[in-house]
């Protein structure tokens, strides 16, 4: 990209979120898909492993934390 982004992290944090919001919703689905087969081609089962509930746009790794859960990982979210 050739577009100036700004520095302070305030505006780094706008410019990324509608950055992220502009990601057409096909893109977002393939790049869940690419995550969870990643991720689960990678992590041991029953190791413990961190997530999050996708909130403003995030992806939604949900499907892969059930199938963690279900293959007897243990999920950790933020408190």
């Amino acid at each position: 990209m050739t577009e100036n982004f700004p520095t302070d992290k305030k505006s780094l944090r706008t410019k990324h979120l509608q950055l992220r919001d502009a990601l057409p919703a096909g893109y977002r689905q393939v790049s869940t898909r690419a995550i969870v087969t990643h991720v689960l081609s990678r992590v041991a089962r029953n190791a413990v492993v961190a997530g999050y509930c996708a909130i403003r746009g995030e992806l939604d790794i949900s499907t892969l934390m059930k199938v963690l859960v279900e293959r007897g990982n243990a999920i950790c979210l933020p408190g």
